[in-house]
């Protein structure tokens, strides 16, 4: 009796028009040990991603698991995880952009050419705002994200409502120097400590500003110190939290001060609804202790 491996390897090997001989050159076995796979035996299981790869099929499917069986999570998951390191990101921007065309129905946007995807020149945008959320894309080559975001239950208000350390966080990026001390940290990796001195020299800023900026992100959970015998007796070090956080932070930047001017993809679903519906006393409140804050 034959097993699902033998009958799904039979089937799909047919189905692509590649004969035992073919697959058996790809993967560095004889023809006839292709055959005795197809009537009731099994290669040696580190041959099994040759064989799927040259088929161009899962190793699930090689064992009858068909994909179209599985939900879309796990399709998509498996997909991803079978994939060689280095071809991850490139496939997740694919499966991105399978998801603008679906989120609009925009067939015609399938047939943009790769030559114009890959022009630097080309921004490619998308965007769907609807009761439920919303989604906004940037994939030219030059720049590249994709943010899904449903709506909360209770709305965006319950995560993003006014807190008084966003305050703190603006009014530190509007000092002179700020922006270009975190940049600096984000040139280094997250395991590198750094001093005043460091910075300074490197930036041409006078330490005392330094120190003053470090401190400011230390209380915002930016960096974090340390200390460090050194010849001049112990010094502060510091090491950036910003990471991959900084990164996105920018972008987002770029883009509300780089607003697209038009969407390769669009989708206005919202009918009016704000995103932003506090409109408390409390919110009222906070806006006087914002007004005075930034008064001092």
């Amino acid at each position: 009796m034959k097993n699902e491996f033998n009958k799904a390897l039979k089937e799909i090997r047919k189905e692509k028009g590649i004969t035992q001989e073919q697959l058996a050159d790809a993967v560095g076995v004889s023809a006839q040990a292709v055959s005795k796979w197809e009537l009731n035996g099994y290669p040696d299981a580190s041959l099994l991603p040759a064989v799927a790869d040259f088929l161009g099929v899962t190793t699930d499917e090689l064992f009858g698991n068909s994909s179209e069986k599985l939900d879309i999570f796990n399709r998509v998951l498996r997909f991803i995880k079978e994939l060689p390191v280095d071809e991850k990101f490139q496939n997740g921007i694919d499966i991105c952009r399978a998801i603008s065309i679906g989120m609009t129905n925009g067939e015609w946007f399938w047939r943009m050419s790769d030559a114009t995807f890959n022009d630097p020149n080309m921004d490619i945008y998308s965007q769907v705002t609807a009761k439920d959320g919303f989604y906004q894309s940037r994939l030219c080559e030059s720049l590249q994200y994709f943010l899904i975001m449903p709506e909360p239950k209770k709305g965006y208000d319950v995560v993003l409502k006014y807190d008084e350390r966003y305050v703190k966080l603006f009014k530190f990026l509007g000092k002179p120097e700020a922006l270009r001390v975190m940049y600096f940290l984000a040139e280094k990796n997250g395991r590198t400590y750094v001093n005043v001195d460091a910075i300074a020299a490197a930036l041409d800023i006078a330490a005392d500003k330094v120190k003053e900026i470090l401190d400011e992100m230390a209380e915002l959970c930016l960096v974090s110190c340390g200390s460090l015998n050194s010849e001049k007796g112990e010094e502060q070090i510091y090491k950036s939290h910003l990471g991959c956080n900084f990164v996105s932070f920018m972008t987002f930047c770029h883009t509300l001060l780089n607003l697209p001017s038009w969407f390769n993809n669009q989708s206005e679903n919202r009918e009016g609804i704000p995103y932003f519906k506090n409109d408390s006393q409390n919110f009222k409140n906070d806006s006087q202790i914002l007004k005075k804050d930034l008064q001092k």
